[in-house]
């Protein structure tokens, strides 16, 4: 252990937990002054052992030095005794009248302690207008408006109410899956600027699709909000619609999306125009309350389609195999067909296509070779859809035509040694290769044995496709894909504690020989690198940066090694370059140890959903076909790990009861949850793994979550959605991270220790710092130790039982 880590420990069941730093402890709030009745204001703050700096009127824009330039004049605007806050009236009557002031109570580490105060109008008004289009331009629209995904945004004199232009927002989704929204929103969002709103109305003129509305406002911390209703499209004409907020939104608030339409997969009308006018802030309750309406808000459920289907087979030349995926028992009706409904070259100019529907043959499959003719336009994109003879539809794929791609060579690339079951005794490969060679034979033999020795398992392979380029068609991103085979190998029987030597190919294209060892039998103690929200996207700078944040890591550690990667690896979903630089940039590392990856949001995308994520690894098996290399876990020593595809959308039923399941059936003494999205992090935004994965792992006693998609390092205690001292509950980290992007803070009260919401802590000489952690594990004892590439120090967090 740390001989500086505190010893300070907390006992409840066996369990005791200690850590480096922790916040001053503040439950935020917003005050209202009244210069009417003026009153000093005071916020109680408990400084946890860290020193008071400052209260500024600054908070998240700037560095550390402008914040702290605007200080106010200790015991001439306010006074702070060690315990209590108190904000002066006569700096309290300095404040603009109808404006909100964000004051920051700023100590030596972790975060500031950020509170409002809203300064009274002598009157109130009931409703404030916070955008009528009346005296808009179809200039300002464009540039001071933005949409995505809609067709198209323009100004409309037709469609009006009381005389007054609208904004109409046009939507075509007949080209996209089923399950899509677009969104409307200001360039440079702009605090709203009115007492708390209980509600924001619009008037819109609806068109009876029966599709979803709703809006996205920021908190003061940049947090996402949305209103507590959802609204169905169910009317025509006009008429004033009420979004509701919760009371607890920490003020003042901004816009995000002025609207948001969410197209479901079963919405009869895919295609139409609604229209736009007057956004009200209502801040009268009763009439919010007269005006309830909507149904509560769920975030939108990520489902297979009844009716899906896939291909593989898109290289000039070849032959496109179809292939039917029916989800919960849907037995489709004969015929079933598909159809295209649109051709185009890669900049949209139509082609001169057409076919007849296709029909598919009993077995579900289909073969063509339409769509690779070597007379089309190299990248010409179909768009297809399957319908069966019950009217049952797919979402629409997109076919793009693909030269051969140079970029995956006829030696496997993308090695990747993948975590097992039992990795005392297994080992898991994969890799990609060129379409020009479907096989892959793994080689192996004891490190020391001769050549001779070798044994050979041949991979299982399947096609893949990722994009080399996205462009826009009829509105859609559109990827411009390049096949290569993916290939997966499992090897069993290995000796415990033992170095192996393998290579990857075939018909001599080998790979060189790379050393792994099994872990041991005899010494259950290991350490783990933990990465996350790499981004890496497709710059060489930060491939490199990627290896040196692991090889700093590896540096650190002193057993038995695995990585463990917390989502958002790469920067584009569906990218054949990041994942391709990424993989190289980290090949001397994760070919040699365990790989335990986790899902992202970056890894999600629009179209293809985790679809090319899942292709390049080879995970132990979950038991769902579509949940395979998404959920899984695995045993080492007295330690079970769960891998979970939470990204911050909802899950189905079925992934809920495969978490509850796993965890049940566990007995060993430690538990660990990886998953992308915190149910207790920064943003806070991930109100549905609160809600429903937190309860499984108190229910089931995890020690330990690890998280990342905040770029920022947080720590939590959670049990019964109540903060409790470490070691008393869940330990929430949420893991900094390994990549470009590093963020400010969203204030929540279950926070326990932030770091990274200081500029000073992000930056040193204007170079962005890197997290680096490592978690060393034992019968006994957990400890993360966390810094920063530079050698600071983040925390020091020590679980035993």
């Amino acid at each position: 252990m740390n001989p500086s880590a505190p010893s300070n420990f907390s006992n409840i069941s066996g369990r005791r937990g200690s850590a480096l730093s922790f916040d001053a402890l503040f439950t935020h709030g917003d005050y209202v002054f009244d210069r009417r009745a003026p009153e000093a204001i005071s916020v109680e703050i408990e400084p946890r052992q860290n020193s008071f700096v400052a209260l500024c009127r600054r908070f998240h824009a700037g560095d550390d030095e402008m914040i702290l330039n605007t200080a106010l004049t200790p015991e001439t605007d306010y006074t702070y005794d060690g315990k209590i806050l108190t904000v002066k009236t006569r700096y309290l009557m300095t404040l603009p009248v109808g404006e909100y002031a964000v004051l920051s109570a700023v100590f030596s580490r972790g975060q500031s302690a950020v509170f409002s105060v809203y300064s009274r109008p002598a009157e109130l008004q009931p409703t404030y207008i916070l955008h009528d289009f009346s005296a808009l331009t179809d200039e300002i629209l464009q540039k001071g408006y933005k949409n995505e995904y809609f067709k198209s945004l323009s100004l409309d004199r037709t469609v009006s109410r009381e005389g007054r232009a609208s904004v109409r927002l046009e939507y075509d989704f007949t080209l996209w899956p089923k399950q899509i929204f677009g969104y409307f929103e200001m360039y440079k969002n702009e605090f709203i600027r009115c007492p708390r709103p209980r509600a924001i109305s619009v008037w819109i003129y609806g068109d009876g699709s029966g599709n979803v509305v709703t809006m996205r406002l920021y908190n003061r911390y940049r947090s996402c909000v949305f209103p507590v209703n959802d609204i169905l499209l169910d009317w025509q004409g006009w008429k004033k619609v009420y979004f509701e907020f919760s009371e607890e939104i920490a003020l003042p608030v901004m816009w995000n999306e002025l609207l948001r339409l969410e197209c479901g997969r079963n919405a009869s009308v895919r295609a139409g125009a609604i229209y736009l006018d007057r956004f009200e802030a209502v801040c009268d309750e009763a009439e919010v309350l007269e005006n309830r309406m909507g149904v509560p808000r769920e975030e939108p459920l990520h489902a297979e389609d009844a009716l899906g289907f896939d291909f593989e087979g898109i290289t000039k030349g070849a032959t496109t195999t179809f292939r039917l995926a029916c989800a919960g028992g849907y037995r489709p009706a004969a015929p079933v067909l598909l159809e295209c409904l649109s051709a185009t070259d890669r900049n949209g100019a139509p082609l001169p296509f057409q076919t007849e529907p296709l029909p598919f043959d009993q077995d579900g499959t289909l073969k063509t070779d339409l769509f690779t003719a070597p007379s089309l336009p190299e990248d010409s994109a179909f768009a297809l859809r399957v319908t069966d003879a019950a009217g049952e539809q797919s979402s629409v794929l997109w076919l793009v035509t693909a030269s051969k791609s140079d970029l995956y060579p006829r030696v496997p690339c993308n090695i990747i040694r993948n975590i097992t079951k039992s990795p005392q005794t297994s080992a898991a490969f994969s890799c990609s290769t060129s379409i020009d060679s479907p096989t892959c034979l793994l080689a192996y033999r004891k490190s020391g044995e001769p050549a001779s020795s070798e044994k050979l398992v041949t991979a299982e392979t399947h096609g893949a496709r990722e994009a080399v380029e996205t462009v826009n068609l009829h509105g859609v991103p559109v990827t411009l894909d390049r096949e290569h085979w993916a290939h997966a190998v499992c090897v069993d029987g290995l000796e415990p504690g033992t170095e192996y030597v393998y290579r990857l190919g075939s018909e001599g294209s080998w790979t060189k020989e790379t050393k792994f060892r099994t872990f041991s039998d005899k010494r259950p103690y290991f350490d783990a690198v933990i990465l996350a929200d790499a981004h890496n996207g497709r710059s060489k700078q930060f491939f490199e940066r990627y290896r040196r944040v692991i090889s700093d890591g590896v540096r650190r550690t002193q057993e038995q090694l695995l990585f463990i990667e917390l989502g958002d690896m790469v920067n584009t979903a569906t990218d054949l370059v990041d994942y391709l630089g990424t993989l190289t940039a980290s090949r001397k590392y994760f070919t040699a140890y365990p790989f335990a990856p986790t899902p992202g949001n970056h890894e999600r995308d629009v179209m293809r959903w985790f679809k090319n994520y899942a292709s390049h690894w080879n995970l132990p098996d979950c038991g769902i076909a579509k949940y395979r290399n998404l959920f899984y876990s695995f045993d080492l020593y007295d330690y079970h790990f769960t891998s979970l595809c939470a990204d911050g959308v909802r899950l189905e039923p079925d992934a809920l009861e495969w978490i509850e399941n796993d965890l049940k059936g566990t007995d060993k003494k430690w538990k660990v949850v990886m998953m992308h999205c915190s149910p207790y992090g920064g943003k806070g935004v991930q109100s549905f793994n609160r809600l429903h994965i937190a309860p499984i792992l108190d229910r089931y006693d995890v020690d330990l979550c690890l998280s990342a998609h905040e770029h920022i390092y947080v720590r939590s205690s959670m049990r019964g959605g109540k903060r409790v001292p470490l070691g008393e509950g869940v330990a929430y980290l949420t893991m900094g991270t390994s990549g470009p992007k590093a963020y400010e803070n969203a204030k929540h009260d279950w926070q326990d220790f932030v770091y990274g919401d200081k500029y000073s802590e992000r930056f040193i000489g204007g170079v962005q710092d890197i997290t680096t952690a490592v978690a060393h594990f034992s019968p006994e004892r957990i400890v993360i130790d966390v810094q920063m590439i530079s050698g600071r120090v983040v925390d020091y967090v020590v679980l035993e039982k």
